[in-house]
């Protein structure tokens, strides 16, 4: 006599892991921004890893720093060794939006499509001074 098993994974209770950014700054003053990202729990059976794209845009939506994409897929225990650390480049469309605040977004793609939806944003000042070293 055959036997069949069917074993059902309940897909209501796996999630995505959460990323948060650590010690945000209030504002930017200079050209390159080191941001600190937090992974709050390791990957495992239920938790599912989270890409992410990282960068500086104006409210308008001008992307005013390179952007960087991020795994977090650490299967860690230990919380220091689940946070990675980023550096942003601004260029030079920044200059057109010195004492404006921007937001600093945590962008991912919504799987099975090219779109992308802000996951977290910070929003901070921009004050950084754009005069050149060499000038006399």
């Amino acid at each position: 006599m055959p036997v069949v098993r069917i074993h059902k994974a309940r897909s209501d209770d796996v999630e995505r892991v959460e990323v948060d950014i650590l010690r945000a700054p209030n504002k930017i003053t200079t050209g390159c921004l080191t941001l600190a990202l937090y992974q709050s729990r390791p990957v495992a059976d239920k938790t599912l890893p989270r890409t992410l794209s990282v960068g500086v845009y104006a409210l308008d939506g001008t992307v005013l720093s390179e952007v960087s994409s991020l795994t977090f897929d650490l299967a860690d225990e230990e919380p220091r060794l689940r946070e990675k650390t980023v550096v942003l480049t601004l260029s030079r469309a920044a200059d057109d939006y010195n004492g404006q605040e921007v937001d600093i977004r945590l962008q991912e793609t919504i799987p099975g499509t090219s779109q992308t939806t802000t996951y977290k944003s910070h929003r901070v000042k921009l004050y950084k001074r754009f005069e050149s070293d060499f000038d006399d």
